[in-house]
């Protein structure tokens, strides 16, 4: 998921994820769910039967400009 934040040009993406709760192009608001962490792509350790949750992780990225596309990942804790 890449959430425009529509301000300053701040996009934030989600990965990784069992389940979106959302459509592209949705407003979402502050606090609301936007989807489930998963354990899609290569995760370890690996699900299985016994164990389904393991692997299940959130890759979380903060964007100035649109990820991958002349934007570039930064450390949001600089804008404190």
């Amino acid at each position: 998921i890449y959430i425009n934040h529509n301000i300053g040009n701040y996009y934030t993406v989600y990965m990784h994820l069992s389940s979106i709760l959302v459509k592209e192009g949705q407003v979402v608001s502050r606090g609301q769910v936007v989807a489930k962490m998963g354990n899609t792509g290569e995760v370890y350790p690996v699900p299985s039967s016994y164990s389904p949750y393991s692997g299940t992780h959130l890759h979380f990225a903060t964007w100035h400009g649109f990820p991958n596309r002349g934007g570039s990942p930064f450390n949001p804790l600089t804008l404190y």
